[in-house]
């Protein structure tokens, strides 16, 4: 759990101190974290010096991140672009030194306000997790590694949605945060690479 909220901070932005990868093998281990049919449009944010950047624009509704060097193990994440308002301000939040909790209310207080977009109709977003050195450049692939899944359902609630509040078996599908504004489905396919 810690790595995948470590890896919500990484939307969240946070100083990297570690080298990064070159660009085209950070592109192409975070495209891996979305769906074949939505990597050719996808933009793409990576690191350099320290820095979240842009690597590649894109032309579609995807925008990619990849793998922040300065955090333990690997993880990237794609997610659509009406929630790029949203986790630009998460990062400007945690640069600023607020916790995540804090980032959290500050961000609801404004999507309540108006002041801050956020998507009103469900969007999906992808997360890839593994190990350090998880890209292989030889390959050109992310091994060993397992997946989340999280569509963001706006005020669903277990009524409207007739998901449960937690996974009924593993991998199963589940309504996190029911009524809010946040409220997400959840789904983590069952992986050996996430028992180790």
């Amino acid at each position: 759990m810690t790595r995948f909220l470590a890896t919500l901070l990484l939307s969240l932005g946070c100083a990297a101190s570690a080298a990064s990868q070159p660009a085209e093998h950070q592109i192409a281990a975070a495209l891996q974290a979305a769906p074949e049919n939505l990597r050719a449009e996808a933009a793409v944010l990576g690191w350099s010096e320290g820095r979240l950047v842009p690597l590649r624009e894109g032309a579609g509704q995807t925008i990619c991140e990849a793998d922040d060097p300065s955090l333990e193990g690997y993880a990237s994440s794609c997610y659509h672009t009406s929630m790029d308002a949203y986790i630009q301000r998460g990062r400007e939040l945690r640069a600023a030194g607020h916790s995540f909790g804090e980032i959290r209310d500050i961000r609801g207080e404004e999507v309540a306000a108006g002041s801050l977009s956020y998507p009103d109709q469900p969007v999906a977003s992808y997360f890839l997790y593994g190990e350090n050195g998880a890209f292989n450049p030889e390959t050109g692939e992310v091994e060993n590694v397992f997946r989340r899944y999280v569509l963001y359902t706006p005020y669903a609630t277990v009524e409207s949605s007739g998901l449960a509040e937690t996974p009924v078996v593993p991998g199963a599908p589940w309504l996190m945060d029911a009524g809010s504004y946040h409220a997400h489905v959840m789904i983590t396919p069952p992986s050996s690479a996430q028992d180790d």
